[in-house]
Formats: C-alpha cells, sequence, structure tokens
C-alpha cells in the first residue's frame, strides 16, 4: 500500500467494494515468492489477474502475471 499515491483508487476503492483482497493477492505471491529466493531450485509465483493496476502493481515488486485468457488456454 506504501507504493501508492493518496487518492488512487486503481488498485482498491473500499467505498465503491473494489479491489479488496488485491493488496492482499500481491503481498501473499512477493513473500511466497522471497521465501523461494532463497533456494536453490524455487518455484515462480504468478498472478492470473485482468485488473490493469493488480499487473502494475505485481510488476513493481517483479512478480510475473499472466490474463485470464492465457491461462485458460493453458488448459485447453
Amino acid at each position: 500500500m506504501a507504493t501508492l499515491q493518496p487518492g488512487d483508487t486503481s488498485l482498491i476503492d473500499l467505498y465503491a467494494n473494489k479491489g479488496a483482497a488485491d493488496p492482499v493477492m500481491v503481498a501473499c505471491a512477493v513473500e511466497a515468492q522471497k521465501a523461494e529466493d532463497d533456494r536453490l531450485v524455487s518455484d515462480t509465483w504468478i498472478i492470473v489477474t485482468d485488473d490493469k493496476a493488480v499487473t502494475a502493481t505485481a510488476r513493481h515488486f517483479g512478480l510475473r502475471t499472466l490474463p485470464s485468457v492465457d491461462f485458460r488456454a493453458l488448459f485447453l
């Protein structure tokens, strides 16, 4: 949340009931990736989302993102 400018409601807007879980999702992925970084063989955490603000925030922290259409294509 510290990376957001005051008044920026692109990632979270509690008054509009939008994005309440998005910062938590990014934070969990950041922490999980940090735990993996110390291992010789590690997993890559990828956030599947179509939300532009989540994508931008995830990339700010060095996380990979994948649009839902590409995720679905992996299993078809």
